[in-house]
């Protein structure tokens, strides 16, 4: 019998930082924000040592970088250089991360954390949160807030939540990395 892939679950901040890097040209190497392991964990997938998913709602999510705008002011529209690198994240099939529908069962599941678990997450939080639970992942990496200060309760429902440099769950080959 064959042992099972980890599976981890990305939400949307971690792939904003991915574009985030892009976008300033920083090393991803360089950053303590986990980019590297993100980027880790879609070659180990590509690999098929592990599966990495996120929600068809991390497309619309990820629309834009972190650019500091006004709270009653929309972000700009990102450059063509970070829609491109979006486009081949999220919709191309080849960057080693694999989308979840947004099915019936995910929105109970995204509406009973609230109503039944008394986890307090915004909409996109929940559904998130529910699409790991619904695909029975191993980790959810995140760096956001609310999503972390529920990672308690939320690991007493089975599902573990860790910022991408904390993770378990990558193979040890894709863990350390390559002198040059």
């Amino acid at each position: 019998m064959s042992e099972k892939s980890p599976v981890i679950y990305i939400e949307a901040c971690p792939l904003i930082d991915m574009a985030q890097v892009t976008a300033d040209g920083v090393k991803a190497d360089d950053i303590s924000n986990g980019v590297w392991f993100c980027q880790q964990a879609l070659r180990a997938s590509r690999d098929k040592k592990i599966k990495v998913l996120t929600s068809f709602l991390s497309i619309a999510e990820c629309s834009s970088i972190n650019e500091t705008v006004s709270k009653t002011t929309a972000p700009p529209s990102p450059p063509d250089e970070i829609k491109r690198f979006y486009e081949m994240l999220l919709l191309l099939g080849k960057s080693g991360m694999e989308l979840v529908p947004i099915t019936q069962g995910i929105a109970i599941r995204a509406r009973n954390l609230r109503w039944v678990s008394n986890i307090n997450l915004r909409g996109a939080d929940t559904i998130h949160v529910a699409s790991a639970m619904q695909m029975n992942c191993d980790e959810i990496w995140t760096r956001d807030g609310r999503i972390w200060s529920n990672r308690v309760k939320l690991k007493e429902l089975g599902i573990v939540v860790v910022k991408p440099q904390e993770t378990l769950m990558l193979p040890s080959e894709y863990r350390t990395k390559e002198l040059l």
